[in-house]
């Protein structure tokens, strides 16, 4: 049974807001029972859901995805999102801050990965689906996560990305470091971080990016290693230390200067 008719059998006074503003009147195209429904909530997306649709697919227990999903919430540039603070915040990182600040769009197979969809189903057998879907006499959980289970498919979800893991963790510590840094300091530690990716100490991705990149051009850099999750805290604090291999290097040393720059940042501020 879908949602709608459900719904249909409801009280649907839609919520309104009225305010001093301009905007005199706003009315959520959302029910008040979709907040109180005993049932549980099967939720398909087979194509682009943005903004209010978003959320309200998040409602669901089960959140089905297909090859052809696009999901994002825009609203970021225009307001807010009402409920996104909910299951963004429970993102793994800084996920749930990206997608709602920058109103990315991300695909079926990454919704699984993250979280944000529980089953990964083709299109050509959603209506079979539907169909087993209608034909189930229960509204147990359980019962309805094992019929959705018989028509999983594994998502092709990217294990190589466009942008190298470790060198992604180098530049995002540079700039948290930043923070806290004079341009001297940050000047000596971009230095140092240069210098092992040019001479390879650690990894070897910045050619392996440039050959892909610009030389080759087949666009499938093989990164070393092939995600964030083998990055370790030893890879990364290598790339600070001083390259012992290197008999005559040192860190760089800067002359004495005014700190007329960091005043300029800091006036800029204000």
């Amino acid at each position: 049974m879908a949602l709608g008719d459900l719904l249909e059998r409801e009280n649907t006074n839609q919520v309104v807001f009225e305010g001093n503003s301009f905007m005199k009147k706003v009315t959520l195209n959302r029910p008040r029972k979709v907040n109180t429904l005993t049932l549980e909530m099967v939720a398909i997306i087979d194509g682009m859901v943005m903004g209010g649709g978003a959320i309200v697919f998040m409602l669901a227990r089960f959140k089905i995805v297909t090859e052809n999903t696009v999901f994002a919430l825009p609203e970021g540039a225009v307001g807010s999102h009402v409920g996104g603070s909910y299951f963004l915040s429970r993102l793994p990182g800084y996920f749930g801050e990206y997608l709602g600040l920058t109103g990315a769009r991300i695909d079926g197979a990454e919704m699984i990965s993250c979280g944000l969809a529980t089953h990964f189903v083709l299109s050509k057998d959603l209506q079979l689906l539907e169909n087993a879907l209608d034909k189930l006499d229960s509204s147990d959980e359980s019962a309805i996560s094992q019929l959705i289970s018989e028509f999983i498919h594994k998502p092709n979800i990217k294990q190589l990305s466009a942008y190298s893991s470790q060198l992604n963790y180098i530049e995002f510590k540079q700039i948290r470091g930043g923070r806290k840094h004079n341009l001297k300091k940050c000047l000596i530690i971009d230095y140092t971080t240069f210098c092992h990716v040019l001479l390879r100490t650690v990894s070897n991705d910045l050619f392996e990016g440039v050959r892909a990149k610009l030389i080759e051009k087949d666009e499938k850099p093989k990164w070393q290693p092939v995600n964030l999750e083998l990055v370790t805290k030893k890879m990364l604090d290598r790339f600070f230390d001083k390259l012992v291999d290197e008999e005559n290097w040192e860190f760089i040393k800067l002359s004495p200067r005014s700190n007329l720059v960091d005043n300029i940042v800091s006036y800029s501020k204000l």
